[in-house]
């Protein structure tokens, strides 16, 4: 924990976990509607970094990715690696679990980074919610798909 990051050290793999899961649930939703490349890498990276960057513009810190290459380049290698997996063979519907592992991981990363922040107790829990939620949704949005807050899975609530 330092001045400028007022995140734990063992969050911050927390942070680095949710990145790479969620950019990978977004690179499935490109291997599905069998897109390009480019396409795994957009919707890697919209999902990867959406919720998160939505949060730090709310409660006021830098954005989490713009000043270091890791973010993007977890996002990238988890397009490349989704692209390599499903051009041979990947499990039937792996996207809610990679949604479920994202989820769980930018809930309580996005709470703490608010709290870390100096904001509110309820506050902090929306952010946290908001970090969890808002990639996946920018995702399905982009791709055409009924957003995940319009379908009856256990979403926002489990967030």
């Amino acid at each position: 924990m330092t001045v400028d990051n007022p995140i734990p050290a063992a969050l911050e793999l927390l942070d680095y976990f949710g990145i790479a899961v969620f950019a990978v649930s977004g690179a499935l939703l490109a291997a599905e509607k069998r897109q390009t490349l480019v396409t795994f890498f957009f919707f890697a990276v919209v999902t990867g970094v959406g919720g998160g960057t939505l949060r730090d513009l709310l409660i006021g810190a830098p954005v989490f990715w713009v000043h270091t290459n890791s973010y993007l380049l977890i996002c990238i290698g988890a397009a490349l690696v989704t692209w390599v997996a499903s051009r041979r063979v990947i499990a039937e519907r792996p996207l809610p679990w990679f949604d479920a592992a994202g989820l769980a991981a930018y809930a309580t990363y996005g709470a703490a980074k608010a709290l870390g922040y100096g904001v509110a107790p309820v506050p902090a829990f929306v952010m946290g919610v908001l970090t969890a939620c808002a990639g996946g949704i920018i995702r399905d949005v982009l791709a055409g798909e009924p957003s995940i807050l319009m379908r009856p899975e256990l979403y926002v609530t489990a967030a």
